[in-house]
């Protein structure tokens, strides 16, 4: 592997560390992280980070097959408006 295309994964790694670093980041900001991985030049490390990027986060991914689990909005939150109304 040459160093431009070594230092196409800076950008993805330091994405991934500013996200477990502050505590305020919202669980969707990971949908961004593959337009980080576009500037990789080698076709099969780009496809491979692609395809790896589901398993950075396991619970959601077993959400999306299984349904909602964990914390999910209480009786007290859901019918704050008449739009939020959760039976």
């Amino acid at each position: 592997m040459r160093a431009a295309d070594k230092a196409a994964f800076w950008a993805p790694l330091g994405f991934l560390a500013a996200l477990k670093a502050f505590i305020h980041g919202q669980f969707w900001y990971l949908a961004v992280l593959p337009s980080f991985l576009l500037p990789i030049g080698e076709r099969r490390w780009r496809w491979l980070t692609f395809l790896l990027v589901p398993l950075l986060d396991v619970s959601s991914l077993i959400q999306i097959l299984s349904g909602p689990f964990g914390y999910v909005v209480g009786k007290e939150l859901g019918q704050i408006t008449t739009l939020t109304l959760l039976n």
